[in-house]
């Protein structure tokens, strides 16, 4: 991978230097970048990187590995050696003078021990290669031998449940080698004006990567090669990915199938589907100016059961008008769509891909951070709540009803709403902590500022037709 704003390349090779193709590269932030590569359980690999240009003249780099997130031993490349194309690697840990054990791809101890409840932290990093960069000065003038050597510590087994999202791969430290050169230490002082810059690597067996088609089935779809040139393209993933088949916990994602449509209600394509964290899934979908979309969503599987749900759509990170469904009217198969903003009793604006508009005035009001993280994207959030809250305030009725049978359900779109009010306040639905996160990035085109209507906590409240 290039880090071009940062002029750093790194890849990971195996122990013959052949780089280990790389898929689905992108930045996740202004300081880390990652992407995908195959593993194969058993092989060595290596860690390389180059300085393609040196930024920062005058500091040295201190490079260090993480494998699964556990810290390696870091290398001090003193700015007196670095030069632009500069290259080395990380490749074996030294445990002691003459001894070392190398990076290998291996399989994680799994174990059924309710007790074994690993930090989240931890559970993050399964199954990466993290390189990281600093910048700063060493102290001293002589370097010494070390005489003490720290073996960093193995991971203890993982919960079967808590690694199911993944595999049970791991990167450690394999079989000891000998080595003839002397390892000396040297102290580090990192600069406070240079933040640090991190290459993440996930890494999977190739059949578990295709399954997900994070590395393309066509067979002229091309790896990412990132220290040969400069600029490429995106990997190519397949047209629509369906997320029931990605593995997840039985509380999470699978329940929800989503998808974004085009006003003939055709899916959107789907690329690079990615869970960023427990409760967060997200992709990117291609964007028309002009074109109005909607949002659908469909129920898989009923996991909460006895709870209604609550769905709140977010387009540029501006919250639009949401819909409670009690529990009673929520069935496998239940499907239901956002696609307009009510602005009356008769009116409503449909959501529409458009421009934004610019401004080079620095006199204009500074946005605040987490409104431009939340720029030219689709958001479908998504609660749960407790239907007793709502039966006390006869939102539901208190009368039990038979439930409906399958035919009728089918046809829940084609009907009327049942005995419920015209107006459920979701802004005051008691939920649950357990909510889902299903984010669309679009490109190139953000919603329009004046396709889109501004609504507060009373906006929120205002009644959804089930046929929308």
């Amino acid at each position: 991978m290039i880090f071009k704003k940062h002029e750093l390349s790194v890849w990971i090779t195996d122990s013959g230097k052949n780089e280990l193709p790389e898929y689905q590269l992108r930045e996740i932030s202004d300081d880390t970048i990652q992407c995908w590569i195959p593993s194969t359980d058993g092989a060595n690999f290596q860690i390389r990187w180059k300085l393609v240009q040196k930024l920062h003249p005058e500091y040295d780099i201190c490079a260090t590995p993480y494998l699964d997130g556990v810290r390696m031993t870091g290398a001090v490349r003193r700015k007196e050696r670095l030069f632009e194309g500069y290259s080395t690697k990380h490749s074996k840990e030294h445990t002691g003078g003459f001894t070392a054990r190398l990076y290998e791809f291996g399989n994680r101890t799994l174990t059924d021990d309710d007790c074994s409840k690993p930090p989240q932290s931890l559970l993050e990093n399964l199954n990466t290669i993290r390189l990281t960069f600093k910048w700063g000065h060493h102290e001293g003038t002589s370097l010494q031998p070390i005489k003490t050597f720290h073996v960093p510590h193995e991971l203890e087994p993982i919960h079967e449940k808590a690694a199911k999202k993944g595999h049970p791969g791991a990167a450690k430290l394999g079989k000891t080698v000998a080595i003839s050169t002397i390892s000396n230490s040297v102290r580090f002082v990192e600069s406070k004006s240079i933040k640090s810059v991190s290459f993440v690597f996930r890494y999977a067996p190739l059949a578990w990567l295709q399954a997900r088609d994070i590395i393309p089935r066509s067979p002229e779809s091309e790896p990412q090669r990132t220290h040969i040139t400069l600029k490429r393209e995106r990997s190519i993933t397949q047209d629509i990915i369906d997320v029931d088949e990605l593995e997840t916990d039985d509380d999470e994602i699978q329940i929800i199938k989503h998808m974004i449509m085009d006003s003939e209600d055709n899916a959107l394509p789907e690329y690079q589907v990615e869970e960023t964290a427990d409760d967060t899934i997200q992709c990117w979908i291609p964007s028309t100016e002009g074109n109005d979309f909607k949002i659908r969503y469909e129920i898989v599987s009923i996991l909460h059961a006895g709870h209604d749900l609550r769905t709140i759509p977010f387009l540029d990170g501006v919250q639009m008008s949401g819909l409670a469904t009690p529990e009673t009217r929520l069935f496998e198969g239940y499907s239901y769509q956002h696609y307009r903003q009510l602005t009356g009793n008769s009116t409503a604006r449909l959501y529409e891909f458009g421009k934004r508009t610019l401004t080079d005035s620095d006199d204009c009001a500074k946005l605040d951070e987490s409104i431009l993280k939340d720029l030219n994207t689709i958001k479908l959030k998504l609660s749960w709540g407790h239907q007793g809250w709502l039966r006390a305030r006869d939102i539901i009725p208190r009368d039990s009803q038979e439930p409906e049978s399958q035919d009728n359900r089918r046809n829940i779109l084609k009907r009327e709403r049942s005995t419920t009010p015209d107006i459920i306040d979701i802004d005051d639905l008691e939920t649950d902590d357990d909510e889902i996160q299903i984010i669309k990035h679009m490109v190139p085109a953000s919603v329009a500022n004046n396709k889109r209507q501004r609504v507060d906590r009373r906006d929120a409240a205002k009644p959804k037709n089930e046929e929308d």
